[in-house]
């Protein structure tokens, strides 16, 4: 067993530890009050709220951990992004697990259950936020949240072992509630594909606000059929899918650029920047102003770009 180098307190002073290298497992402890960092998602990771309140974006969706609901579960993928703004301290837990180990977990998952569907189509829908003690884990975590982030620092020791039976309780919890396990494999399979090929005509075009009866027709499925079926397969609509790239889009304009407002509502296809502006605080639970004048112009905010 190792001691995991990460394994510490991560503040203002010490933020450039979280810029990890892909496949690398590793649980840490942050305390923030300000904090607004990308690339959050370099690994399959379990985000734990401790106290306060904390906004990550996937490219799913936008969750906020709170007292009730303080677990996010999301796989490896790019553009995922934290922001927290809280008067008072906010803590996370966060473990990332390597993308290997979770994909010893499915095979051995797929392998007990004699399915033919692929690896890459396994997982979806697996990205989730609960409450800790209603999670499958929560038992083997006692020991870590017992020490409540004072002695993280104490060398803590981790291996394989101990991320692999993570990684193996989630994901077998997972395929105990996967969506459509009540038709057969073959009809299974098929249905992802269609559903994912509508997805990635969906990542292309977002921008031009596809109707979803057009997108349906691309997965060669009835409008109803592919609406319903998406969203117990992705756990949002494909309305509120689109939407919420489009908004990913503009939070990236207020991020990166210097446009306007106006040119950002334009450019992410709103008919007006009231609309947007309507749509973006819903999402976000701050205004576009709001989130670029912190982005730019506080000094107590911590800001990293990737």
């Amino acid at each position: 067993m190792i001691s995991n180098p990460l394994l510490k307190p991560i503040t203002k002073e010490n933020i450039h530890l979280l810029v990890k290298r892909p496949d690398e497992n590793a649980v840490y402890f942050t305390k923030i009050k300000s904090l607004f960092l990308n690339d959050v998602f370099k690994n399959f990771s379990i985000k734990i709220l401790l106290k306060g309140q904390a906004r990550y974006t996937t490219q799913m969706a936008v969750y906020s951990l709170n007292e009730k609901n303080n677990v996010l579960i999301a796989p490896r993928q790019q553009n995922g992004c934290v922001l927290i703004i809280d008067e008072q301290d906010t803590e996370l837990l966060c473990i990332d697990i390597n993308e290997q180990l979770i994909k010893q977990a499915v095979e051995k998952q797929l392998q007990y259950l004699k399915d033919p569907i692929s690896a890459d189509y396994s997982l979806s829908g697996i990205e989730t936020v609960q409450s800790l003690t209603e999670t499958a884990f929560y038992c083997q975590l006692q020991q870590l949240l017992q020490q409540n982030g004072a002695g993280y620092d104490k060398a803590l020791k981790f291996d394989d072992e101990w991320y692999l039976l993570l990684a193996q309780t989630i994901v077998s919890t997972y395929f105990k509630e996967k969506p459509f396990s009540c038709i057969k494999q073959s009809t299974r399979v098929e249905l992802i594909k269609r559903l994912n090929e509508g997805k990635q005509y969906i990542d292309r075009y977002y921008l031009h606000n596809p109707c979803i009866i057009d997108v349906a027709r691309i997965a060669l499925l009835s409008e109803f059929h592919f609406y319903r079926t998406f969203k117990e397969l992705y756990k949002v609509t494909p309305y509120q899918y689109v939407l919420h790239k489009r908004l990913m889009h503009a939070f990236y304009l207020l991020e990166r650029t210097e446009l306007n407002i106006c040119e950002i509502a334009s450019i992410c296809n709103f008919t007006d920047v009231f609309t947007f502006s309507k749509a973006f605080k819903r999402s976000f639970s701050m205004s576009p102003q709001k989130i670029r004048r912190y982005l730019y112009t506080s000094s107590d905010f911590q800001f990293s770009r990737t």
